[in-house]
């Protein structure tokens, strides 16, 4: 979680509460284990990286693409429906304010 405030002030998101509360969730669920994010992250599994993934889409997206990946054709990752939808709304607009950075 030490990354977080790091990763809000050079995204331009640390006045986003729903979208840093995403960043911890992001940072505590394991998504660094596969993915990389603001050079942070394992990059497994064909994962990308998701530092600039706020370009490709808007926080609905996310929240459907994170509760069955699998119908985006993604047979790799699993569901994470299990975090609840408010979980999924907070991880939704941190994905969303991911621009690439400073």
């Amino acid at each position: 979680i030490l990354l977080v405030p790091e990763w809000a002030e050079q995204q331009g998101f640390a006045d986003n509460e729903q979208a840093v509360q995403g960043a911890e969730l992001f940072a505590q669920s394991g998504c660094l284990n596969c993915h990389t994010y603001m050079g942070q992250g394992a990059g497994n599994l064909g994962a990308p990286d998701l530092t600039a993934i706020g370009e490709t889409n808007d926080a609905a997206y996310f929240v459907e693409y994170l509760a069955n990946p699998a119908a985006f054709g993604n047979t790799v990752m699993g569901s994470y429906s299990y975090l609840g939808q408010e979980n999924l709304e907070a991880l939704g607009a941190f994905l969303e304010a991911s621009k690439g950075g400073e």
